[in-house]
């Protein structure tokens, strides 16, 4: 019955519904609700992102820098920044399906610069959680699933990315990095490293809890406060802007 009523609600209708309910879980002003700004969304719609007219507009993007943290089995968003804006993007996974499916791509011929690790507030290895479900492919370093099976994953501070594939901060930054947002998000303020465009999936929305709730509005908070305009957003999705 779900199914049947979101095929007749008008798509716009869907996502303003998504972003009624993530207003009112974390407390924040329904205006946050309504996407007014000028844009245009590429890649799936599964793996796609929303990106600001300025940015399409702009004719030098084949000097400017993306870091896509998080691929899971979907790298369209990344795809289509090279491929029809001209961007430099490293996109980077630490797990093994995400790994596979990306090497493929790259032997297929597909224009991609892959790093196998993941992005963290410090260079270390670290405890990767599987998720509830076998066949999907997004395991969380915070274990946002609550779940048992775990593998030891290589990671990276964003300042340290930041530092060795950016000569000054990138450009564009898109996170679906399931349940560690807090803590890049962090190391990224901390060091003042932000980036122009920032995509940022806060997956813990997913599996609510207070503490969860509070650390999103937390971070949500800080962006605004650090010279960032949240110009777009669908349910999780949060595409901040600076100033």
């Amino acid at each position: 019955m779900r199914r049947v009523l979101l095929s007749v609600i008008p798509g716009w209708l869907v996502t303003l519904l998504k972003n009624v309910r993530t207003c009112f879980l974390l407390g924040l002003p329904l205006h946050f609700c309504i996407n007014r700004r000028p844009g245009k969304r590429y890649g799936t719609s599964y793996g796609g992102w929303w990106v600001p007219e300025k940015i399409i507009i702009e004719n030098d993007n084949n000097k400017k820098i993306a870091l896509c943290f998080g691929c899971g089995e979907d790298v369209s968003f990344d795809l289509e920044l090279i491929k029809n804006l001209g961007f430099r993007v490293y996109s980077f996974d630490p797990t093994e399906k995400a790994i596979k499916y990306c090497n493929k791509l790259i032997d297929d011929g597909e224009p991609l610069i892959f790093l196998p690790y993941g992005v963290w507030n410090c260079d270390k290895t670290l405890k990767f959680f599987a998720p509830k479900n076998p066949s999907e492919v997004s395991f969380s370093a915070t274990n946002i699933q609550d779940t048992k099976i775990s593998v030891e994953l290589p990671v990276r501070s964003y300042v340290s990315i930041v530092n060795e594939f950016c000569e000054s901060p990138p450009c564009l930054v898109k996170m679906d990095i399931e349940g560690s947002e807090f803590r890049v998000l962090t190391n990224m303020l901390n060091a003042g490293m932000l980036p122009e465009v920032l995509c940022v999936e806060f997956d813990e929305l997913f599996y609510p809890s207070r503490f969860r709730l509070a650390k999103i509005k937390h971070l949500i908070l800080s962006l605004l406060q650090a010279n960032y305009e949240l110009e777009h957003m669908v349910g999780s999705n949060f595409v901040f802007v600076s100033r």
